[in-house]
């Protein structure tokens, strides 16, 4: 896939060349009159025409390797995409069941409780019976009898599977953004620089200033400069 490429090609040697040349001339360069001036502009061209140049062979290598990387990556997707839908749907079958399962037990759970708690309390009122009858030892057995009543907890008998096992996952939801605090809201930079350049600042956000700033556009040389030496 990469045998298109060499580090010691020649002409990317030539290009690491011009590129040290015109970054140890920036390093120095310093306008004093019109000459410098019209000179510096000259150079700022010829660095943009680098840059596109540079730019140029890169995709040169790199666009076929990516187009194939593309295609590869889409015959690969088609399975995966397949399986995880797959996986998505048995993860949700696997965890309808433990929560029918879980359903099933609490609720024999509260059957079991509610049973346990009627017979003590059958218990407790014929204990207080007996001892209105003047039977305080035979009410006593029925006491003890009420206390060592005890609702076991029933274990979730769901089968164990090796590998596969249920964890909690944080996600979040938005229930209302005009309450969210101020520090977990992101601006949006991209649409604000776009509202930038396309009202050059007309527009008025409160907490937004819009302001212009100078630069420097500089249009490349026209041809390719793969060939210069």
């Amino acid at each position: 896939m990469f045998e298109n490429f060499n580090p010691n090609d020649e002409q990317l040697i030539a290009f690491q060349k011009r590129a040290e040349v015109y970054y140890n001339k920036a390093s120095l360069f310093v306008i004093v009159d019109n000459d410098s001036y019209l000179a510096s502009a000259e150079d700022l061209k010829q660095i943009k025409a680098q840059i596109k140049a540079i730019e140029d062979y890169r995709k040169s290598i790199t666009d076929p390797i990516n187009e194939q990387i593309k295609r590869i990556k889409a015959f690969f997707d088609v399975p995966i995409n397949k399986l995880k839908e797959a996986e998505e749907v048995i993860k949700g079958a696997i965890l309808k069941y433990q929560k029918e399962q879980e359903r099933i037990r609490l609720e024999e759970q509260a059957r079991l409780r509610e049973e346990d708690e009627k017979r003590r309390l059958e218990l407790e009122q014929k204990a207080k019976k007996l001892e209105e009858q003047g039977k305080t030892e035979k009410a006593e057995e029925v006491k003890q009898q009420a206390e060592t009543i005890i609702t076991p907890i029933l274990a979730n008998d769901t089968v164990k599977v090796a590998g596969i096992s249920k964890m909690k996952v944080w996600k979040y939801r938005i229930t209302n953004e005009s309450l969210i605090p101020r520090e977990y809201l992101i601006p949006n930079e991209k649409m604000l620089t776009q509202i930038a350049k396309s009202t050059k600042g007309a527009l008025k956000i409160p907490g937004v200033e819009f302001y212009c700033e100078e630069t420097i556009a500089a249009k490349s040389l026209w041809g390719s400069l793969c060939s210069q030496e």
